[in-house]
């Protein structure tokens, strides 16, 4: 168990921030936070900057306009393939066709070049992090609509410059999504959920450019984290179960609690034979 413990500790410092929620080969859906969401129609400019990315003909990820040529997407969702095509489908409709300019897998940000350029590209607000109590939105676009959630808290941890995290509600495809200030201009990406918690990672505006581990760090924690759910899912059962059992019935338990620890939607039963 020690070394489960440390991995525990490991995991609580991450954390420490607050109770925390799309990795690069880890997708969870984040569900059940009580935001304020909206329709967002009738808001041409963000109609025309946001909207869906389909690589090699696979819609996978959201993305967004952030610069006169340039479209921003999560790096997971173009990095490591082979790539024929890209393209970009604003909330509006309008098509574009992309290619790769930059990616960066520390800080999971990948730039894209346009074939035509956006008229009004969304701005960044590099300042924003000064105070995180300014109110903040989430765009997405669901069942061909664009939509808002808006004022999710904001937790950061010292450790991890380069991240907040946030409660938002999330699916699989949602990174590359932008979140932005009250006025508009991007503040970071959505690009990651916390296993085993109610968390979201942003990576700053800040720190697109950046080469730091900070969000390769999460990613690392997330795969600790489920082991430690494993072991002690396995300690519980085999301490509940097997511990009265002898020779092959002994064998046999610990092989059905082996068997219940790796289905991560299984549940010891319980309470255990009588003693």
């Amino acid at each position: 168990m020690k070394h489960i413990l440390t991995m525990s500790a490991l995991s609580f410092a991450l954390f420490a921030c607050g109770r925390a929620n799309d990795t690069s080969t880890v997708k969870q859906e984040i569900t059940g936070n009580d935001y304020v969401v909206k329709s967002v129609q009738t808001d041409s400019r963000l109609q025309d900057a946001v909207g869906l990315l389909t690589v090699n003909g696979v819609q996978n990820c959201h993305a967004f306009a952030s610069g006169s040529l340039e479209v921003t997407t999560a790096a997971h969702c173009v990095s490591g393939k082979t790539i024929s095509s890209i393209k970009f489908q604003t909330a509006s409709g309008k098509v574009y066709d992309l290619k790769v300019k930059t990616i960066n897998n520390q800080s999971d940000v990948a730039v894209l070049n346009s074939n035509v350029a956006f008229e009004r590209p969304l701005e960044k607000n590099l300042g924003f992090y000064n105070s995180l109590a300014e109110r903040n939105k989430l765009l997405t676009i669901e069942n061909n609509q664009l939509i808002e959630q808006s004022n999710s808290p904001l937790f950061q941890n010292p450790s991890l410059a380069e991240i907040v995290f946030h409660t938002y509600d999330t699916k699989k495809g949602f990174s590359g999504a932008p979140v932005l200030d009250e006025n508009n201009r991007i503040i970071g990406i959505h690009v990651a959920a916390v296993i085993n918690e109610n968390y979201n990672v942003i990576v700053k505006v800040n720190a697109f450019d950046s080469t730091g581990l900070s969000v390769q760090r999460i990613f690392e924690l997330e795969y600790v984290q489920a082991d430690i759910d494993r072991y002690m899912k396995m300690e519980e059962c085999e301490s509940r179960w097997c511990s009265n059992e002898s020779g092959g019935d002994y064998l046999d338990c610990i092989k059905l609690c082996e068997a219940i620890s790796k289905d991560p939607d299984s549940k010891v039963p319980g309470p255990g034979p009588s003693k």
